[in-house]
């Protein structure tokens, strides 16, 4: 028999923002990231702190700035990494048009392209 452990809703919010410390570790703000591969094609930098404190469950991204002038690559993104100020990574996604951990209205980014991301949650 398997059982599901089901945490408090307080439990939860600690362990959510114990997993945001990790992105606002180090003396200044995280990046998230776009790659094609192992190559960074685009960063939009997180406020700092990058995340608010979790409330019912649930930790949303504080405002971003986005990079206004993305390196760019003719191939599709395909993976999303975010990173500490040392250059730490603290954990990736898959990138898509929809249902992946980073929706984009884009996968191909141009050199010179903007890379904003408008919003985020954890849970």
């Amino acid at each position: 028999m398997t059982d599901v452990f089901n945490p408090s809703t307080g439990t939860k919010n600690a362990m959510l923002d114990a997993a945001g410390d990790r992105l606002d570790n180090g003396p200044g703000p995280g990046t998230i990231g776009v790659y094609v591969g192992t190559t960074e094609v685009a960063t939009a930098t997180c406020s700092d702190p990058a995340w608010a404190p979790a409330s019912g469950g649930s930790k949303s991204l504080n405002p971003m700035t986005d990079d206004t002038n993305c390196t760019g690559n003719a191939s599709p993104v395909d993976i999303c990494r975010m990173k500490d100020s040392t250059g730490a990574e603290h954990g990736d996604t898959s990138v898509g048009l929809t249902g992946k951990g980073l929706n984009l209205t884009t996968l191909t980014l141009a050199p010179g392209d903007t890379f904003a991301i408008d919003s985020g949650t954890m849970s």
